[in-house]
């Protein structure tokens, strides 16, 4: 059986991009609200086909930024389906309210237990203060400046160096997938890394898809033995 996600956007053109998706082909979609904070879930299939569609989003009208407003259609005479709406950071119908709705993107302590919704997007604020509660916790909680990084050799040079990378270290995803799912110089407890500035990395799609596929693979892995395993990303 299909399902439909549907993503509407906040503003006088009415646009709409939608999708089908289907649970028999492994890809699990869902929300819930948890102590006021709404929450997408998706499986590591699921989370690739959106990556994919919110850096499309994120390369044409909404290139500045975009608040993602999650609720879910309960209408039983309805198909059911997810809503996903999208509101411009800094275009003309985002209001005061709406501004204030960005703060708590990165929810507090979200990166202390293992869990499979392990990619996540906040203020600069957010990341910092998540990464001093990990490593109150004794985690490898690191931040990783990408200003101006836009190829994928400079990714992975920032993120090798940040993360203490051996010398052997490929540059290239093969050697990063085998990386993070070693780590047995760090020994970690658990691990958030947080890239700061990350618009420009944003701007190059299949480059940012790249790393939070490879990014899903290597989580599910460490969360078998119960670490928590999470990304971040910040760009104000």
């Amino acid at each position: 059986m299909s399902k439909q996600f549907t993503y509407e956007y906040e503003d006088d053109s009415k646009n709409r991009i939608t999708f089908d998706y289907s649970p028999e082909a492994d890809e699990r979609m869902d929300t819930s609200v948890e102590n006021g904070v709404p929450f997408l879930y998706l499986n590591r299939s699921a989370m690739i086909t959106l990556a994919k569609t919110l850096i499309k989003v994120a390369n044409g009208s909404y290139s500045d930024g975009f608040h993602v407003h999650l609720h879910k259609d309960l209408n039983a005479d309805e198909p059911e389906r997810l809503v996903v709406l999208l509101s411009s950071q800094s275009g003309p119908t985002m209001s005061s309210n709406r501004r204030r709705d960005r703060e708590g993107m990165i929810a507090p302590e979200i990166a202390t237990t293992a869990r499979w919704e392990c990619v996540h997007f906040g203020t600069l604020l957010e990341g910092r203060k998540e990464i001093e509660r990990c490593k109150e916790r004794g985690f490898s909680a690191i931040q990783v400046d990408l200003a101006r990084v836009q190829e994928k050799g400079e990714l992975l040079a920032r993120i090798a160096s940040a993360m203490k990378f051996p010398d052997y270290f490929g540059m290239n995803s093969d050697a990063l997938d085998e990386c993070l799912r070693d780590l047995s110089w760090l020994n970690p407890k658990g691990v958030l890394l947080v890239l700061e500035n990350s618009r420009d990395l944003w701007r190059q799609p299949m480059l940012a898809g790249s790393l939070i596929e490879t990014w899903l693979f290597c989580a599910e892995s460490w969360a078998r033995d119960g670490v928590p395993f999470h990304l971040g990303f910040t760009w104000d």
